[in-house]
């Protein structure tokens, strides 16, 4: 009743969780009735034993429809695959403090993240449904990729707190952003890059004269 009445959060599809909660308490019960009827000693010992079994595949049909529709997700080509050891991930986590923040295009799933590091701006979904403002956060990293003088980005940099700038293809061809890379290169240190896959940090601290 309440995942089809009430919404606790700004995103009405995140009350879905309400619903699978109160599937897996009624398959408590559900269970229980399964068993009763499977275990019946009088005349309907046969009947119930023959209901508790069709129940019981009917009930779990949808899981095996489950299990194959997980496992060709997860078929060569079409799975999400993350280097953790890669040169970036190891970089960062070898070369970075826990706390420095780093700015970076959004990313669901970010070298930043795997190597234990925070993000000026994650995935916004989940604070979105959470009650969050995060268009302004997504306005601020804007202004800051977009700037057009080198005191400004620095002034940003400091104001936003941010520890290093990760640059890569998402950002340079990002539809959302505008990237003024070469003001980023006059401005920031450059202490890594990636040929392989083309991802560049500046290190915002040490700022050039």
């Amino acid at each position: 009743v309440i995942a089809f009445t009430v919404s606790l959060t700004p995103d009405i599809a995140v009350n879905h969780k309400y619903v699978m909660i109160s599937i897996f308490l009624l398959n408590i019960p559900a269970a229980y009735a399964l068993t009763v009827l499977f275990t019946q000693k009088n005349r309907l010992r046969w009947p119930g034993r023959a209901a508790a079994l069709a129940l019981a595949f009917a009930l779990t049909a949808t899981g095996v429809f489950d299990h194959f529709a997980m496992y060709h997700k997860n078929k060569e080509g079409q799975r999400y695959q993350v280097e953790l050891n890669g040169r970036t991930e190891e970089w960062i986590a070898t070369n970075t403090e826990p706390g420095d923040v780093f700015a970076s295009h959004i990313h669901w799933m970010s070298p930043v993240f795997l190597a234990g590091r925070f993000a000026f701006m994650g995935w916004p979904y989940y604070p979105w449904s959470a009650g969050y403002d995060t268009l302004a956060r997504e306005d601020a990293l804007k202004k800051f990729f977009a700037a057009e003088d080198g005191r400004v980005l620095q002034t940003l940099a400091r104001l936003y707190r941010v520890s290093y700038v990760l640059a890569d293809g998402a950002l340079r061809e990002s539809a959302d952003f505008e990237f003024n890379e070469a003001l980023f290169d006059e401005t920031f240190e450059v202490v890594f890059y990636d040929e392989e896959t083309d991802i560049k940090i500046y290190r915002v601290q040490n700022l050039r004269s």
